[in-house]
């Protein structure tokens, strides 16, 4: 859903049509809710602070991947509160591996792990 947001924007209300499937549970369908909901209300911040722990490195060269990744885990971490920090890295770190190219785990575990130890979530 945010990875898909990168390239249509407007997309937001047909996104939040197929997350009400019949298939999902509704404790799943308010999860997917709450993340895109709480990233789309907290974007400038989120990028913003992935933003400040890039290290020689320009916000705009980020994949669409990377961004995503980040933004979901960055949510998680500062607003989400309900699942535990190690756990988001992992999963990050598991969809980087999944859908970046070869230095995104790296990439995503050291962003998120710099967040984790300066917010202290």
């Amino acid at each position: 859903m945010i990875f898909e947001l990168e390239f249509r924007s407007d997309a937001i209300e047909e996104i939040k049509e197929r997350i009400n499937l019949e298939f999902l549970r509704q404790e799943d369908k308010d999860f997917l809710i709450n993340i895109l909901e709480g990233i789309l209300s907290n974007q400038e911040e989120i990028d913003n602070i992935i933003k400040s722990h890039l290290q020689d490195w320009d916000f705009e060269r980020i994949s669409p991947v990377e961004k995503s990744i980040l933004r979901i885990g960055i949510y998680e971490l500062r607003y989400y509160k309900d699942t535990p920090p190690k756990v988001v890295i992992n999963e990050a770190v598991e969809l980087a591996k999944l859908f970046g190219k070869d230095k995104t785990p790296e990439f995503v575990n050291g962003v998120l792990g710099a967040v984790l130890r300066e917010y202290g979530v």
